[in-house]
């Protein structure tokens, strides 16, 4: 599940039941830009939730979530896009 801001992507996802994960990589980046490195973060694999932040408003992105367990690394990816922004209410 995915959240989203003007700069931000939010990422919750719910423990796994059938091995234990010791850490969790996310990749991500902007499909628009040419950019063929990913930005990573790596967490605790006892997390449920991630924050990727000083990303550019309404841009889409792909971002991939690795779970590495004792039996190896399972892998998920999602886009998510974050919001435009809006100021003085100009997007009412």
């Amino acid at each position: 599940m995915t959240y989203t801001t003007p700069t931000s992507i939010i990422l919750r996802w719910s423990q796994s039941q059938e091995d234990e994960v010791f850490l969790y990589t996310i990749e991500y980046k902007s499909i628009s830009r040419c950019i063929k490195i990913a930005n990573n973060i790596t967490i605790h694999g006892n997390q449920t939730k991630a924050e990727i932040g000083e990303l550019e408003e309404n841009t889409e992105y792909v971002i991939s979530i690795g779970a590495i367990n004792p039996t190896g690394v399972a892998f998920e990816s999602v886009n998510a896009t974050t919001e435009q922004s809006c100021e003085f209410n100009s997007c009412n």
